[in-house]
């Protein structure tokens, strides 16, 4: 059933729904009336990756990655020094797929489409925000490495308190992890319809993570988070 846009949840996963044709190519500023819709007020702290993102080209991906993710954790960091700290991250998924673009110190011009594209997205990934603005990340990218991502994104979302907004032309990629599908009216509202069924999916990787990491995560209560 749908309902019109209320309160977010932190860890949301919305997926757009663009086959009605109402949501016009500026996905970043339909993004934002969605988000002020909802209520989200003042300053909003968003990544956004997306097809035509482009690499800084003078510097290598290690000092992009690291210009994107200063982080207390990261800032002055060193670079002979990177790769271990990405071998520490909690996300193991996302330090997967990091390792798909090694070694570092090459410059996007060495890079061939789909690692410039996991590039893209794992500066998404790390960047200390509170949104992520997806336009179709799963463009460019093999099963495997897709698989990867999407692990990579579900992790980011539910552990680290993030909601992501996608827009795809591939909706069926998105609806096995999407926790809502938004919809966007003739009247320049927006409407959600739940996607519990497809949670489950969600939830079934949290339980094989924790069982393979043999530790349990500390889960936040939504009702608890403002």
């Amino acid at each position: 059933m749908k309902s019109k846009a209320g309160q977010l949840n932190h860890r949301d996963i919305l997926l757009f729904d663009t086959e009605s044709g109402l949501f016009p190519s500026n996905s970043v500023k339909q993004f934002f009336h969605f988000l002020k819709y909802s209520g989200i007020r003042g300053h909003i702290k968003f990544a956004h990756a997306h097809d035509q993102a482009s690499l800084h080209k003078n510097i290598n991906i290690r000092q992009n990655i690291i210009m994107e993710s200063q982080t207390q954790d990261t800032f002055g960091l060193e670079e002979e020094n990177f790769e271990a700290h990405l071998n520490k991250l909690s996300n193991k998924y996302l330090s997967r797929l990091i390792k798909r673009v090694f070694p570092l110190d090459r410059f996007p011009y060495q890079l061939n489409e789909e690692e410039r594209k996991i590039a893209v997205l794992v500066k998404a990934l790390l960047c200390p925000c509170d949104y992520i603005f997806l336009d179709s990340p799963e463009k460019n990218l093999n099963e495997g490495n897709l698989n990867i991502f999407k692990q990579s994104l579900i992790y980011e979302s539910y552990y680290s308190n993030k909601t992501v907004l996608i827009t795809s032309m591939e909706k069926d990629t998105w609806l096995d992890m999407a926790t809502k599908v938004v919809y966007k009216t003739n009247h320049f509202e927006f409407t959600c319809q739940s996607n519990e069924q497809k949670n489950k999916k969600v939830l079934e990787f949290i339980d094989e993570y924790q069982k393979k990491n043999q530790f349990q995560w500390e889960v936040v209560d939504d009702k608890k988070v403002s």
